[in-house]
């Protein structure tokens, strides 16, 4: 009983990792209800639940976390205590608030259920494909009913985002939510009754991430179609006509496709210019303090600006000391993901997708996503092997029993 209410309890906390503050956020943009209570609320019991998963592992002695990420998690902490209580900085405290709740405390309560998560693929495909059932509908209703803001240049070529869930945010669920529902579709072989809901929620979420105008969003699913032709090319014969068509049918006139058309030509927007401003500004706080950073911020850019690529955040916030084992971190997660990219090719492709999503816009106290997937990745068994999950359930018991008795 206590097992099963564990492992209902990591599915949670994996999925608001994932997908949970967009979806939050849209439905206390239609309902008028005080976002900060709602995500504050939200993050707080997410963070509980997540201390009943480390204490119960703990007291059943199963409790499992990668040495280096626990480092690394404790030293990127003390980075933002030291930036707030030492130089004053009061944005730390926010991101404080974020990192500690969706990023520190997840990352460690998930490794110690984390072959269970890898052995659910299929139910972890399918609630987020779902989630856009929920999500889809008060998005257009936001986008009818002119709840959302909108940016651009002129009134048709515009962009699409609320007060509380950013066009990035809006672009990063509906990639997410578009590559579980398609992989769901041709992976898993559906019902029709099925495989038409799951084709609807991947024709919404594409039409809704082109309406953010995120071209992180973009990237993603290129980044998503090029791990998913790695692992399967098997299915290169659907996955081709389904772009080239795709690719066919672009809103010319939308926002997204023009920012990617000027990235082409290398006419750069003035957002873009401002995320490479701040980025060399951080590197050159990082040579100014190479061996230990300088902070996590520069207060110079003004409240909520950051570097938008952790690669060179982690340079200005923690120096070297910092860089060599997140790098580190990155680089066996990414090894252990192409590892088995053949029986868990969504948990491969979404790694890639949440670490492209943060060399272009994101921030590493609120990285939830890469942290929590990378202690999946990291803390799961040398002799965990994904190959029996493909197997029959009594067959796969039997081996694993087999695997272990001769261990």
């Amino acid at each position: 009983m206590l097992i099963t209410f564990q492992k209902r309890l990591v599915e949670i906390v994996l999925l608001w990792a994932l997908i949970g503050y967009p979806l939050l956020g849209m439905y206390t943009t239609i309902t008028g209800i005080d976002n900060r209570i709602a995500s504050v609320t939200a993050r707080i019991v997410v963070a509980l639940i997540c201390l009943f998963l480390i204490t119960t592992s703990l007291s059943d002695g199963k409790f499992k976390i990668a040495k280096l990420l626990f480092f690394f998690l404790f030293l990127y902490l003390s980075r933002l205590i030291y930036d707030y209580a030492y130089q004053y900085n009061d944005y730390a405290l926010v991101a404080i608030q974020v990192y500690a709740s969706s990023v520190l405390i997840p990352a460690i309560a998930v490794g110690s259920y984390s072959e269970y998560l890898l052995s659910i693929q299929k139910r972890i495909v399918m609630m987020i494909s779902f989630s856009g059932a929920i999500f889809l509908p008060a998005f257009f209703y936001a986008y009818r009913t002119g709840l959302f803001y909108t940016q651009g240049t002129d009134d048709t070529n515009v962009r699409y985002a609320s007060e509380f869930v950013n066009a990035v945010s809006l672009g990063h669920f509906t990639c997410t939510v578009a590559i579980a529902a398609f992989f769901y579709v041709i992976e898993y072989r559906p019902r029709l009754i099925e495989l038409l809901a799951h084709a609807t929620i991947v024709v919404g979420s594409v039409a809704a991430l082109f309406l953010s105008g995120s071209r992180a969003a973009f990237i993603g699913l290129v980044v998503a179609s090029a791990i998913y032709a790695i692992s399967r090319p098997s299915r290169l014969l659907v996955l081709i006509p389904f772009l080239l068509s795709g690719l066919m049918y672009l809103p010319q006139d939308n926002f997204l496709v023009q920012r990617m058309s000027d990235l082409v030509i290398a006419k750069w927007d003035t957002g873009a210019l401002a995320r490479l401003d701040v980025q060399s500004t951080a590197i050159a706080d990082f040579l100014d303090s190479p061996i230990i950073g300088k902070h996590f911020i520069d207060m110079n850019w003004g409240p909520g600006l950051y570097p938008h690529n952790i690669m060179i955040e982690i340079l200005m916030a923690l120096g070297l000391i910092g860089a060599i084992p997140l790098y580190a971190l990155i680089g066996v997660s990414m090894y252990r993901a192409l590892r088995f990219r053949t029986h868990l090719t969504f948990y491969a492709i979404i790694y890639f997708v949440s670490f492209a999503f943060l060399q272009t816009s994101g921030a590493i106290w609120a990285a939830d996503s890469l942290f929590v997937l990378t202690s999946i990745f990291l803390t799961a068994s040398k002799k965990f092997d994904p190959r029996f999950l493909t197997l029959p359930t009594g067959r796969s018991r039997t081996m694993q029993r087999s695997l272990h008795a001769g261990a």
